[in-house]
């Protein structure tokens, strides 16, 4: 049952946009994991559909859960409890031997190591344009008539008309969000009063640098924000996509090891690798994605030398190859970078090294990209990402906080897929190469978007989208305590590849 606030926050929804619930409706709503979202998606349905109706019944919120059926099968992070694998199953489960089953890996995207610029006026200039025009194809493909800002100046007093704009700079007032905006045509500002309870929830939620649309009625000499219309990922149609068989096979997803800390849990991650190798279930695994920080790198926060077990990047990385060694040869293993792995820090980073890639290559076959970067697997579709760009979310979003990321880690996945953009905050935490062409756009839609960094483990199921964050094999630092961050170690995400379900196992 989702708290009470929750649901006020949906009955409140409701009215304002003149529906009512059936008691049957408010319960199964409330049964859901993010009634609100549901609720938001049941009348954009209704709406498509043009139903004159007043009563919103538990028919047609069905309908939406039908989309994706896994919303209600997948608790909230919150509600994750401690799975311990066992390796003993049930004798009479019929094992798929995945040696039947061909290597399907298609690297899609992968940022290599010729990204690089020079830094001048010019590069940023075109850089926020290219993702300007990307974001603004995304949202052209609304209903709306956006215009140019240069346009919005010339409307007519209490006249509305819809705008694409960059926010380049935003303020809060006691009584208003003031947002400074731009376009290739010109600038503006524009309000959103408090007065408006809902359109001031949804400016609380916009980035630094991210590109909206924006409903705008003029009041005098003032530009009045009446609804703020976010680039958002569609509600993914899989009619197609069901007819293609995929595989029984399993994908095990992990991230932020840390190898070379104290902190790593290095029994745990045996426990893994023997689960790996003599469990019936971890016998299905035929790939293994480690998304970023294997190692836990040398000088990347303050006085981390105090829990460093081995002091050098060599040593580091020697320990890993020594474990990664283990796995078997069946399973194919994908590693991605992070922020402290031995590689560029600005995003997109590049595969490891290749004096590094060698000295794994020597003990069996790996496979290093980019972060973030692409791939499919039996025709489903990854997006890899480390997740640098969440520790710019947490300080700009009101509610997230590190210390509640467990409670709320599904508000904090769901940015990505809702601004568009990996890393829409320029200059922040999350580091960015100015680059001709915004690559961190999210221009198409993968079937699983898999991120780390923040060390907590959580599922979301977003529009037909499969977000995970694998958590971590690292207990919590002197660094995380001070944030207030209280990490979820030993876990992977084991995900089916034939149904897309996906839990958390913690090993011990």
């Amino acid at each position: 049952m989702m708290e009470k606030s929750s649901m006020q926050e949906v009955i409140a929804y409701v009215i304002e946009l003149g529906y009512q619930l059936t008691e049957e409706a408010f319960k199964l709503l409330s049964e859901t994991p993010n009634p609100l979202e549901i609720i938001k998606e049941t009348i954009e349905n209704i709406k498509k559909n043009n139903l004159d109706i007043i009563f919103i019944t538990d028919k047609h919120i069905e309908e939406i859960l039908k989309i994706d059926k896994k919303t209600l099968i997948i608790p909230p992070p919150k509600h994750i409890e401690k799975e311990i694998p066992k390796i003993e199953e049930k004798k009479e489960k019929k094992i798929i031997k995945i040696e039947e089953y061909k290597t399907e890996i298609d690297i899609i995207k992968n940022p290599g190591e010729d990204l690089k610029v020079i830094g001048t006026i010019k590069d940023f200039k075109e850089y926020f344009f290219n993702r300007y025009q990307k974001i603004k194809k995304i949202l052209s493909s609304r209903p709306d008539n956006f215009i140019p800002i240069s346009e919005i100046k010339k409307i007519k007093n209490n006249e509305e008309a819809s705008t694409i704009a960059m926010i380049y700079d935003k303020r809060e007032t006691k009584k208003a969000i003031i947002l400074e905006c731009e376009d290739p045509s010109g600038k503006t500002t524009f309000i959103a009063p408090r007065t408006n309870e809902e359109v001031y929830f949804k400016c609380e939620k916009i980035l630094m640098d991210q590109v909206v649309g924006l409903k705008i009625r003029r009041a005098n000499d003032l530009f009045i924000i009446q609804d703020v219309i976010q680039p958002d990922i569609p509600i993914v149609n899989k009619s197609s996509k069901e007819k293609i068989e995929f595989p029984e096979l399993y994908v095990a997803l992990i991230s932020d090891l840390h190898i070379g800390s104290e902190k790593f849990c290095e029994e745990a991650f045996m426990n893994f690798l023997k689960w790996l190798k003599e469990s019936d279930e971890g016998k299905l695994v035929k790939y293994l994605i480690i998304c970023g920080d294997l190692i836990d790198g040398v000088g990347i926060y303050p006085n981390q030398e105090r829990e460093l077990k081995y002091k050098s990047i060599d040593l580091q990385l020697e320990k890993a190859i020594q474990l990664l060694s283990n796995i078997p040869n069946i399973i194919n293993v994908i590693i991605t970078p992070g922020n402290h792995d031995p590689v560029r820090k600005a995003l997109p980073q590049p595969a490891y090294p290749k004096k590094y890639i060698e000295k794994f290559l020597e003990k069996r076959n790996f496979i290093f990209l980019g972060n973030p970067s692409e791939i499919a697997l039996h025709k489903r579709k990854f997006l890899l990402y480390h997740g640098q760009s969440f520790d710019d979310f947490i300080q700009y979003i009101p509610g997230l906080t590190y210390s509640t990321l467990k409670e709320n880690i599904d508000k904090l996945l769901e940015v990505i897929p809702l601004t568009r953009h990996l890393a829409p905050v320029y200059g922040g935490t999350a580091l960015t190469l100015p680059l001709q062409e915004d690559l961190l756009v999210l221009e198409t839609i993968p079937d699983i978007l898999h991120v780390g960094h923040i060390h907590v483990a959580g599922i979301k199921k977003y529009r037909g989208l499969t977000i995970i964050n694998s958590g971590t094999f690292q207990k919590q630092t002197h660094y995380q305590k001070g944030m207030g961050l209280d990490p979820t170690p030993p876990s992977i995400a084991l995900l089916n590849l034939q149904d897309l379900s996906v839990r958390i196992i913690f090993f011990e």
